[in-house]
């Protein structure tokens, strides 16, 4: 059996197999043609590869916000400015978004060190409108993206699969998204069924009122949204 001698820290890397490497795929993302690198899907199921791989979620995710005008979002000429994906990975959804030239700028973020690195090769074909920014949701008070408050629109696909993080998850979607704004979470379902529940819990703790947007080809799509206050209309409605 493997053991970690006392004090040493979990290293995803000494789990990676043949079946982690990175190799070049092409998308269609809602008639939009994306390339990125990223692990393959009949990888092994390893720490560091699964964090790599394009799991349906994010193409379900890419789907739905391309499919919506940005009338649906709310103020079009603020809805169109930036977009913060959170926990990003492979970063095929925020990268669809950056390759449709509806948004000024897509951040996409991340913690994990592999996942950055596969990120900024990821977006060289798509600088000119997408960044990626080393973002942990826990230390979310320090990060300069709180300068960034006209996201109106915030992304994560199959973010929640640690339930531990959903407190943390939800609380940096509190600090970041403005009124007026959108936090789209997209869960592989039934797999991460009972995330929802949890997800509910935790948003009502902030404010936020949950409705769930879709549930096809195995994922379900939560907007999280502020509360109304006085006479306030909701835009999705």
């Amino acid at each position: 059996m493997f053991r970690m001698n006392e004090g040493q820290l979990f290293a995803p890397e000494l789990f990676e197999s043949e079946e982690d490497k990175e190799e070049e795929r092409v998308f269609n993302i809602h008639g939009i043609q994306v390339r990125i690198f990223a692990c393959p899907d009949h990888m092994q199921m390893t720490a560091s590869g699964a964090y790599r791989r394009v799991w349906p979620s994010s193409v379900a995710l890419a789907e739905f916000v391309l499919s919506k005008d940005l009338d649906w979002f709310g103020d079009s000429s603020i809805a169109k400015d930036t977009v913060i994906e959170l926990g990003a990975g492979a970063g095929l959804c925020g990268i669809s978004l950056a390759a449709s030239l509806r948004y000024k700028e897509v951040i996409l973020t991340d913690i994990d060190r592999d996942v950055l690195r596969l990120l900024r090769l990821n977006v060289q074909l798509y600088k000119d409108t997408a960044s990626v920014e080393d973002l942990s949701w826990q230390d979310i008070n320090k990060s300069h993206l709180l300068a960034e408050k006209n996201a109106h629109l915030l992304l994560g696909a199959d973010v929640t699969y640690d339930q531990s993080a959903i407190p943390a998850l939800v609380k940096c979607g509190a600090t970041l998204l403005p009124r007026g704004g959108a936090f789209l979470l997209a869960l592989s379902f039934p797999r991460f069924a009972d995330r929802v529940a949890q997800v509910e819990e935790h948003a009502a703790l902030h404010g936020f009122v949950v409705q769930e947007m879709q549930c096809e080809k195995e994922v379900t799509i939560l907007r999280l949204s502020w509360q109304k206050v006085g006479g306030e209309t909701d835009p999705f409605s």
